[in-house]
């Protein structure tokens, strides 16, 4: 009577064991999903701050498109003060092909710069995709290895769990 209280005690004491150990497995699951879910918002922040750089280099070109206006519009008023003033036709063809030029010329460059941002636009999008897909595929082999170590955990109890069985039964054929 004696050893069956005991081995039902430890039986009793290794069933406790691992429903213990399956709560501490299923805090660091729930810790592990936290600190995914962290590192997902820190994600979506970078990108917020990527996209907020890129908006602060379009809010640069244009400000420089507004001073090469404000430049062409001076520019402009000059070359109509001295038309006004001069009485040389000449003169005035000379200084509008000037100011066409350099027209054409600015919008280049503005086409250039605008090309530019563009591409550094797409090369930073495709970067942070390919990092969120590396990451994401080694949120999924920790997971695959956690759920693999929580199985051989599961049959170590169970193994554990028919040896103390397998004692109860070699103790009860064992006469007293």
């Amino acid at each position: 009577m004696f050893e069956v209280l005991l081995s039902s005690v430890l039986v009793f004491e290794v069933l406790s064991s691992a429903v213990l150990m399956l709560e501490v497995l299923l805090s660091v699951v729930l810790v592990l999903g936290v600190l995914s879910f962290a590192v997902l918002v820190l994600e979506v922040m970078m990108s917020v701050v990527l996209l907020l750089e890129v908006l602060l280099s379009v809010v640069l070109v244009l400000e420089v498109m507004m001073s090469v206006v404000l430049m062409l519009e001076v520019l402009l008023s000059v070359v109509l003060v001295f038309v006004v003033l001069s009485s040389a036709v000449l003169m005035l063809e000379v200084l509008l092909s000037v100011v066409l030029v350099l027209g054409v010329l600015s919008f280049a460059v503005l086409v250039l710069e605008v090309m530019m941002s563009v591409v550094l636009l797409s090369a930073v999008l495709s970067s942070a995709v390919l990092m969120s897909e590396v990451l994401l595929s080694v949120v999924l082999v920790f997971l695959v290895l956690s759920s693999a170590v929580l199985m051989l955990e599961v049959l170590l109890s169970v193994v554990q769990l028919l040896e103390v069985l397998s004692s109860m039964v070699l103790m009860s054929k064992v006469p007293l």
